[in-house]
């Protein structure tokens, strides 16, 4: 067993860092931010760039409060205010600002994120291009900012197609930032979403509102909701949802296939409107279009939730498979439903297979008092013991074995939905499924549409929000 001292140490950073070879540009980025609490939130939460204002902290912020309390707002342009009513301040950090609004030109209710500057007498202003252009790090971050825009419309592709599908993921209505005219020295230009943006005006963006009434991250919701008698069947409803919009981002008859890649609690929101809960797909900076030339590209991901071939030497680690490029995300979301059903992550439990020699020669092998030396070595070993560990999973006979290590409850809360999840997972052709989401062949995973085809997810029933599509339910 590892020693619950060094439990401590690797559990807070498997829930919160990136892999190790992106602890440099973290740190490179720490010397230009603004505000040091604002940066320890972003680096717990894993971004990689560390500047960037991500919907996240939107989301985290109107589901716990606000963390930033010492900030001062700026308050909102005449335009704005002219459009959108019962504003409400949602959070302000060292780059960016959120507020909760209704939308009387479209009937609906959004976030409005802006970004701001300070002068040097320590006052913010509202960023308009006029302002950041020929500032390296302002342009910088609003570019960075703006891409999260870019990459929530693009996802949106083939939402007419299946509006089901599209629903489960993260809006952008309105990008009022990205204007490379005005970058080139135009008076206005025309942003990704259409919209006009001239050099003078504040930039902001319109998102679609995420949490709702009372929605918040699925990591909250787990804690929450447990000791409900319906927590179960809620599960298994949420989990569906996210099979949808895994299907959407995959689905074969689309010529566009994306990663998510970074699959997580702390990056799925259940939102909340008139009593029924909807799941969302959030953060999608890290969002892979799969093609051939981005199978190396170094993009982020959470090591508790990233499958084992990720983790592999640099020299031979891919992004993702591109023959089966529903397979990262199908293994993060399988992690994902064990650490719903039993509180425990499948990386927390090969943590738990370490023995004391071997920890103890990572720590020979690490400088004294190197901590991320000694987080580094230990996850490997890990992952080379999971990735040993399930290379047979799809095919193997030992099943009482694999159940009582994928399913036990290690925490006594989640014993009862854990042999409940259990029983029914085996009674309706969904266990064997589940367990070959994490076999260590990629192309052994099992797209979305096989999981969604499972007796036990056709008996579940989910809602589309007919604020992000069309109403049906299915």
């Amino acid at each position: 067993m590892v020693p619950r001292s060094l439990v401590a140490l690797l559990i807070a950073h498997v829930s919160s860092e990136r892999l190790h070879t992106n602890f440099q540009l973290a740190t490179d980025e720490r010397a230009e931010a603004d505000n040091s609490e604002l940066l320890t939130d972003r680096v717990s939460e894993g971004s990689l760039f560390v500047g960037r204002f991500v919907m996240k902290h939107v989301l985290w912020v109107k589901a716990l409060g606000n963390t930033s309390a010492s900030l001062k707002h700026v308050p909102l342009p005449k335009d704005v205010k002219e459009r959108f009513a019962q504003t409400k301040e949602l959070y302000a950090g060292s780059f960016g600002e959120a507020w909760a609004a209704y939308d009387e030109l479209n009937g609906r209710s959004v976030v409005l994120k802006f970004f701001y500057g300070t002068t040097q007498t320590g006052n913010r202003y509202h960023l308009s291009w006029a302002a950041a252009v020929g500032r390296k790090t302002q342009t910088r971050h609003l570019i960075e900012a703006a891409a999260e825009c870019t990459t929530a419309q693009s996802l949106q592709t083939y939402s007419k197609d299946d509006p089901i599908g599209a629903s489960r993921i993260m809006q952008c209505y309105e990008d009022h930032v990205t204007c490379d005219k005005c970058i080139d020295g135009f008076e206005s230009g025309i942003s990704t979403t259409g919209n006009e943006v001239t050099r003078s005006q504040a930039l902001y963006q319109v998102l679609e509102d995420c949490s709702g009434d009372g929605g918040q991250p699925l990591s909250h919701w787990i804690k929450k909701t447990l000791p409900q008698d319906d927590y179960s069947s809620r599960m298994l409803m949420l989990f569906k949802e996210l099979m949808e919009g895994l299907r959407y981002l995959t689905d074969p008859e689309h010529p566009m296939k994306w990663i998510h890649h970074d699959l997580k609690p702390d990056n799925i929101v259940v939102k909340v409107r008139n009593g029924q809960e909807y799941l969302k797909i959030i953060d999608l900076g890290g969002v892979l279009w799969a093609t051939k030339s981005n199978v190396q590209f170094p993009a982020v991901s959470t090591v508790a939730y990233a499958p084992s071939e990720w983790f592999g030497p640099e020299s031979s680690r891919v992004t993702f498979n591109l023959d089966a490029p529903w397979s990262f995300d199908m293994y993060s979301a399988g992690n994902i439903l064990i650490e719903m059903a039993t509180g425990v992550t499948l990386l927390d439990r090969y943590l738990n297979t370490l023995s004391s020699s071997r920890l103890n020669l990572i720590e020979k092998g690490c400088p004294p008092g190197d901590q991320e030396c000694l987080w580094w070595g230990t996850m490997q070993a890990a992952k080379a013991a999971e990735s040993s560990g399930t290379a047979v999973w799809g095919s193997h006979t030992a099943a009482e074995f694999i159940s009582k290590f994928l399913y036990g409850g290690d925490y006594k809360d989640f014993q009862k939905t854990a042999a409940s999840f259990l029983e029914e997972a085996k009674k309706q052709g969904f266990w064997e499924v589940h367990v070959k989401m994490f076999v260590s062949d990629p192309s052994v995973r099992p797209t979305p549409a096989e999981v969604l085809e499972t007796p036990l997810m056709k008996g579940v029933t989910t809602h589309v929000d007919p604020e992000a599509a069309g109403g049906a339910e299915r």
